[in-house]
């Protein structure tokens, strides 16, 4: 039928809308209109044969689809349409999948929804307690690696640093304490015996060049005025030696009763092997333990150039130049160091006039003791400090 004439199909089909109108007027046939009754079945049968011949493509190109849509009074169309029908006949699936997601946001402004977004009303709307409830954290922490976690942040590096620096400034302050008491009990002593303490060396020439240098000038910009003298390199005072020898005896006598407890019980536990405790006994275990002493000092001085309780004092044994102590003058002043002893401590005590504070087991063995505190610089008490710093600067300027 698309080869027909579109005039013919024009009148054909008015005359079919025509008979059908006619038809539709018209009541069923009865007795009393037969003729009407006849009208309407053959108004019925040419509106059938004309629609049978229209070519809805021909009809859909003379349609005037603007004219035809301001003809139409839309609210009126959609009351009379059914939206909840509508949408239950839409596949949402395959609308979704014919949506091209990524055209859409690129004309999307997010600017301007995020501007019309309520965020207070969407917080509002949340119940935090329903959504905390439904969180199961044990699961969630389940899979967590806590361990690898703390070493990637660094955790055991920090409360390691963080506990050190705690210990090493609670150590420093009381070494600050000793090296107070060691400078003030020293410079007493020197001007009782007529001598300038500012004249006399520091320490070692390897180790110090002067110890005014190290004086540390006061810093306006602080609210507290601050002076500090580094006395790292100096020769250690009477007070933090004395000290550290006491500490030591008692170290290395504890941990011989210790030793030789421990080995009484392993040889009598397991070998059933009893060694004399009785007055015979005495003397052996005292030449044991001088012997243990002997061994404590010289071999901690050789290989550390310090024992235990004086790296707590931060004092070190170096030569009489500042050259590390070699293991023949550990053992030669290990040795000499019962003679300082002796006579009520007296050849100890010369430590405290000599002028490089040299008891006479370091005389001997051409060694001295000077401040070492490891990484860290030793200094005095800021108040002493700022006395000698104070006292200096005014002699200096007579």
């Amino acid at each position: 039928m698309t080869g027909r004439c579109p005039g013919v199909v024009s009148t054909a089909s008015a005359l079919a809308l025509l008979l059908a109108a006619v038809a539709t007027n018209g009541s069923r046939p009865s007795a009393a209109s037969p003729g009407r009754g006849r009208i309407s079945q053959l108004a019925g049968t040419i509106s059938n044969r004309v629609l049978e011949g229209l070519d809805p493509d021909v009809v859909v190109e003379r349609l005037d689809i603007n004219v035809l849509l301001a003809r139409v009074d839309v609210g009126v169309l959609l009351d009379r349409v059914d939206v909840d029908t509508l949408l239950a006949r839409v596949d949402v699936d395959a609308l979704l999948l014919r949506v091209d997601v990524n055209a859409l946001l690129e004309r999307a402004d997010v600017n301007e929804l995020l501007k019309r977004v309520d965020v207070d009303a969407i917080l509002a709307g949340i119940d935090v307690n329903a959504v905390t409830g439904r969180v199961d954290l044990e699961r969630m922490l389940d899979g967590v690696d806590l361990q690898r976690l703390a070493r990637r942040a660094g955790l055991p590096e920090l409360i390691a640093d963080s506990t050190g620096q705690v210990a090493g400034s609670a150590l420093d302050l009381a070494r600050r304490q000793l090296v107070g008491l060691d400078v003030g009990i020293g410079r007493l002593i020197h001007r009782l015996l007529g001598r300038d303490p500012d004249t006399l060396p520091t320490g070692p020439a390897a180790l110090v060049a002067s110890g005014r240098e190290r004086i540390e000038p006061p810093e306006p910009t602080r609210s507290r005025v601050r002076a500090r003298m580094e006395v790292s390199g100096f020769y250690a005072g009477a007070v933090s030696r004395v000290l550290a020898c006491g500490g030591d005896v008692a170290l290395a006598t504890s941990s011989f009763a210790v030793g030789v407890a421990t080995l009484l019980w392993f040889l009598s536990t397991l070998w059933g092997v009893v060694l004399g405790t009785g007055p015979r006994a005495g003397p052996w275990w005292t030449v044991a333990l001088g012997a243990w002493l002997m061994l404590y000092w010289s071999v901690s001085t050789a290989l550390a150039g310090r024992t235990p309780v004086m790296l707590l004092a931060g004092l070190r044994v170096v030569s009489r130049d500042g050259s590390p102590l070699r293991p023949r003058q550990a053992l030669l002043r290990t040795a000499c160091l019962p003679l300082s002893l002796l006579a009520f401590g007296a050849g100890a005590a010369w430590m405290v006039v000599d002028r490089e504070r040299r008891g006479l087991h370091d005389l001997v063995a051409g060694s001295t003791v000077v401040y070492d505190w490891g990484g860290r610089p030793a200094d005095m008490p800021t108040p002493v400090a700022r006395w000698i710093a104070a006292h200096s600067d005014g002699r200096e300027s007579r």
